[in-house]
């Protein structure tokens, strides 16, 4: 679920939460976020039954083997992207991060002592208040 992504344990601490800047964002992602992404396995054991001689073309059906399909030389080696530590959900499709945004001085207010240094604040994340502006 949705805590697997933020990386939580037990007690709901989430390694997501203590991304606060580029250089935590970067060994967020580099040390905890890539890891979980990616199997660290080239192959995984056939699908089906069977072994292929793709000179001939001659496939050997197993005895577990049952598909309706005809294999050929375009037929691929299983690689699926197995995630999470039960190997049980495979990722289909890309990754995206995607970030967001909040508009600025919306749900915040910024300390007399520091409205001299920056008059910019962003307050949590809310959708209605998020920014759509580009970069």
């Amino acid at each position: 679920g949705r805590d697997f992504w933020r990386i939580c344990d037990a007690n709901s601490v989430c390694a997501i939460d203590e991304v606060n800047d580029q250089a935590s964002f970067w060994q967020f992602i580099r040390q905890q976020f890539i890891p979980l992404t990616f199997s660290d396995r080239q192959e995984y054991e056939p699908v089906l039954d069977l072994a292929v001689d793709w000179e001939s073309g001659v496939v050997n059906y197993g005895p577990k083997a049952n598909t309706i399909y005809e294999l050929n030389e375009m037929s691929v080696v299983w690689h699926p992207r197995y995630i999470g530590d039960s190997k049980t959900n495979i990722l289909l499709g890309n990754v995206r991060l995607r970030q967001l945004r909040m508009r600025n001085k919306t749900d915040c207010t910024i300390g007399e002592v520091f409205q001299q240094v920056t008059n910019e604040c962003f307050g949590p994340f809310s959708a209605d208040k998020q920014s759509r502006k580009s970069y």
